[in-house]
């Protein structure tokens, strides 16, 4: 509350608050010192500092490599996972904070292909990202705090916000609490240290982020991080190899420095990019972009096209949502687009099509809008969590296997897929209108049309599970795909020695 006056005070005086909560900024709550608290830090730092000089260093470049956990076709936290790779490169200053990160991560389980990389320079001054059309930009909020996660590899940079914050105390003879302000959130930090040696090895934070597509969600969310394989060079610098993260009590991620070395000064020109002065380009992503345009599938049923799809089908005495794609403001957008498009028609249902994020994210907002919502029996109490989550209330009704809703040419099937991969997925058919509602099977080569190599047990899962409901003219569509014919999709496996829905 403190900062927030303080920074509309500064803005209504014409001074740049974009340093005050930009990156990493201490907690001003509170002006008196903890001399226990400082005692800590001051021991702990005296484990880094064992150099003839007496100082830790304040520059680093390195090479680290590890690896990273990200949910599959889950939205709940205990799986699956899928493993990548990552590596990058960095330069840091530890005492301005200031750096520049290179990451690059791989899906080896998908061929070793690129899964997202990036180039994030930030400072106290600002924070920038680099795209090779368009050069230096204001980087997105979100990969500045993952560049910003290579500094807490380093203990002596954690010491250091900690000895800054007005609000730090000892909780007990081994933790140290403080907050700290990232990208405008705050983030609760706890330190521990070892008795024995006083050394920092391990830290929370706790946060809620809302510029997370993962995991704002969720609300609060937890990232513990333990520091191993600590190192003694020649010079008397000690410092840990690793830094294991885990999020909400589930393996998350691991840093390693390959190779590292102190330079007496960066090399690199750390200057912020005038692009990154404005601090990073924060996005909530209740904010994101509602569909970019619509499309009628069939004479009762239309699609929203965007980053997520959704359908709507008409079935006379009120509308049925297909999905609830990624947030709660999405959701909204999407029913205030439905005002406009089918004025005066209530919407009576809503479905949700898997446990995957996207889909079942922006249920808080049908919940709140009274709309009754149907799900995979396996995924009532995900659905459940969501929305109480969200401090809101609902009524969410679990879809066996073959129910139907409604009746006549907008009547709806619920199939499920069978397994093994997409266990807790189903699909919406249309029998009167040709149409499946795929969730978000149909993944494919967008030159060949064919299927991707990950997503074949996807779409064998899917046709398995609506084979006798579908015919030559049926067309599907589904979450992140437009409208594809049946024949295109079933021919994909015509050479299969079991092909999961022959054509015909």
């Amino acid at each position: 509350m403190f900062v927030s006056r303080l920074a509309s005070f500064l803005s209504q005086a014409g001074v740049a608050v974009s340093a005050l909560v930009l990156l990493c900024t201490p907690s001003l709550a509170q002006a008196d010192a903890d001399p226990v608290a400082e005692a800590m830090i001051a021991r702990a730092q005296a484990q880094l500092d064992q150099t003839p000089a007496g100082e830790a260093p304040r520059f680093v470049t390195a090479h680290v490599t590890g690896e990273a956990w990200m949910l599959e076709q889950s939205g709940n936290l205990d799986g699956g996972w899928l493993r990548l790779s990552q590596e990058a490169d960095i330069s840091l200053d530890l005492r301005e904070r200031r750096g520049e990160v290179t990451q690059i991560r791989r899906l080896p389980v998908m061929d070793d292909s690129g899964f997202g990389g990036w180039q994030i320079r930030f400072g106290p001054d600002g924070a920038a990202g680099y795209r090779q059309q368009q050069g230096w930009t204001a980087a997105r909020s979100s990969q500045v705090r993952e560049a910003l996660r290579y500094m807490d590899l380093f203990p002596a940079s954690l010491l250091s916000q900690a000895a800054l914050a007005r609000d730090l105390q000892a909780t007990d003879a081994s933790q140290l609490q403080f907050t700290r302000l990232i990208n405008g959130q705050s983030e609760s930090v706890t330190l521990t240290f070892q008795p024995a040696s006083g050394a920092l090895v391990g830290f929370a934070l706790e946060s809620e982020l809302s510029d997370d597509m993962m995991l704002t969600s969720w609300g609060v969310s937890t990232v513990e991080g333990r520091y191993g394989f600590w190192w003694r060079d020649e010079s008397g610098i000690t410092q840990p190899r690793q830094l294991a993260l885990t999020l909400n009590g589930r393996p998350w991620m691991r840093y390693e420095l390959s190779t590292f070395e102190w330079p007496a000064a960066l090399e690199t020109d750390l200057a912020m990019p005038e692009a990154g002065l404005g601090g990073p380009a924060y996005r909530s992503i209740a904010e994101f972009p509602f569909a970019a345009r619509h499309e009628n599938a069939t004479e009762l049923a239309r699609v929203y096209y965007g980053a997520w799809n959704a359908m709507v089908v008409d079935q006379g005495d009120g509308l049925v949502i297909i999905e609830a794609p990624i947030s709660a403001g999405y959701v909204e957008a999407l029913l205030a687009q439905l005002a406009i498009d089918f004025p005066g028609r209530p919407v009576k249902a809503a479905f949700t099509t898997s446990n995957s994020w996207p889909h079942a994210a922006g249920v808080a907002g049908l919940a709140a809008a009274g709309i009754d919502i149907y799900a995979h029996p396996a995924n009532i109490a995900l659905v459940n969590e969501l929305i109480e989550r969200a401090g809101v209330t609902g009524t969410v009704i679990a879809a066996p296997d073959g129910m139907a809703f409604g009746s006549g040419e907008a009547r709806l099937v619920v199939r499920h897929a069978p397994g093994p991969e997409l266990n807790e997925m189903m699909f919406v058919v249309l029998p009167g209108q040709a149409l499946v509602w795929a969730s978000d099977t149909v993944q494919l080569d967008r030159e060949s049309l064919a299927p991707l190599g990950h997503a074949r047990e996807y779409i064998a899962e899917m046709l398995t599970a609506v084979c006798a409901d579908i015919g030559p003219d049926f067309r599907f569509v589904d979450m992140h795909a437009e409208l594809i014919g049946a024949a295109g999709l079933q021919a994909a496996f015509d050479g299969d020695s079991h092909p999961p829905c022959p054509s015909p």
